[in-house]
């Protein structure tokens, strides 16, 4: 096996040295060098016109005077090289131009393409690779456009008749009050319908936002103001279930944060419905939030439920999606999350860039 790939690579060295030219004898070598020639032919003719002009005695009675007479020629030549080599310089700085253009991210353009040497094949090579650009970014944004169309169309087709079920049993537990059993069940399958619906909307919506296709809303708030509501609504439904919150504020000082409300109320909502589902209820919820000079944090601490792991922990896994489509969120704010387990505590940190 090694020799083989010996032997490939000997074979790739060959192939690669019989296609590359000597630079001289390339095309744009050949063209540098007829410019050089033409500019020494230049040189050459002015110091003919110059001897023959000027009266030898009057050269040989000044030495300045003759040091320079045998200069001018050489400095004529560098003149008309660099007036010959003129185009292919500016020919250079517009390709490197267009490369900054195609790192910008604009692909609109077409570089010309002037002569028939490298310099006109690395232009041809840019054009080549901005059309293929083009492609792939039409490309990929007519599979987004379907990928968006299709999931539509599948959420529209499952919502329905999950909602026309919803409906159904809430009509059919409302006709059995009287009877408690029936009611009971009832209402266990309507909970648990309204949970599939909503495990469904979070599914596509986490599709959707994979794609950068859900549109934000940004707006600057006043931190204090907006967390402190979170927090009430997120106490106010914890302790509703029966959970112990203990909260410690290290906030003390005004500041603004540039979010998407609704999105950023979606991820501490889906933190309660964590709790609710895994957290244990004898066990306080810990709440902190720190206040660093760039950024805020919010810190979650819970002990889990033992559910059906030797360990008593709950695998990453099983809360991992809805974190998921948290992280999205953060991502489009510039913010992270960060989630650890360690045994049956379970810790998790969130952080938004403050706006100033």
């Amino acid at each position: 096996m090694k020799k083989n790939n010996s032997a490939n690579h000997n074979n790739q060295q060959i192939k690669i040295a019989q296609k590359t030219k000597f630079y001289l004898f390339s095309k744009l070598g050949s063209a540098l060098m007829i410019d050089m020639v033409i500019a020494f032919g230049v040189a050459m003719v002015f110091n003919f016109l110059l001897i023959t002009i000027t009266p030898p005695a009057f050269i040989s009675d000044n030495y300045w005077l003759s040091m320079l007479y045998q200069i001018l020629p050489y400095i004529l030549m560098v003149i008309v090289f660099m007036a010959l080599l003129r185009p292919k310089i500016g020919y250079i700085n517009d390709i490197k131009a267009s490369m900054g253009i195609i790192e910008e991210g604009s692909i609109d353009f077409n570089l010309p393409i002037r002569g028939n040497d490298e310099l006109s094949a690395i232009a041809l090579s840019i054009n080549e690779l901005q059309q293929t650009l083009d492609a792939e970014i039409k490309s990929k944004e007519k599979l987004n456009q379907e990928n968006h169309q299709l999931i539509t169309t599948v959420s529209q087709n499952i919502n329905t008749p999950l909602t026309a079920i919803i409906a159904y049993l809430e009509s059919i537990r409302d006709l059995n009050e009287k009877n408690p059993i029936k009611r009971n069940a009832y209402t266990t399958a309507l909970e648990n319908t309204c949970q599939i619906k909503g495990l469904i909307n979070n599914f596509f919506e986490h599709s959707l936002d994979d794609n950068n296709e859900i549109s934000y809303d940004f707006k600057i708030y006043s931190g204090n103001k907006i967390m402190a509501q979170i927090l009430d609504e997120m106490t106010f439904s914890l302790e509703e279930a029966g959970f112990k919150i203990v909260l410690e504020n290290c906030i003390d000082r005004d500041f603004s944060l540039k979010v998407d409300l609704k999105k950023i109320r979606r991820i501490f909502n889906n933190l309660v419905s964590n709790i609710l589902k895994y957290a244990d209820p004898d066990k306080p919820i810990d709440l902190g939030l720190i206040l660093n000079k760039n950024e805020l944090r919010i810190v979650q601490r819970n002990k889990t439920k033992k559910i059906l792991d030797v360990s008593g922990e709950i695998p990453i896994e099983s809360i991992g999606f809805g974190l998921k489509h948290c992280e999205s969120i953060l991502l489009q704010h510039q913010g992270r999350i960060n989630h650890h387990q360690l045994n049956s505590l379970f810790k998790i940190e969130i952080s938004l860039p403050i706006y100033e």
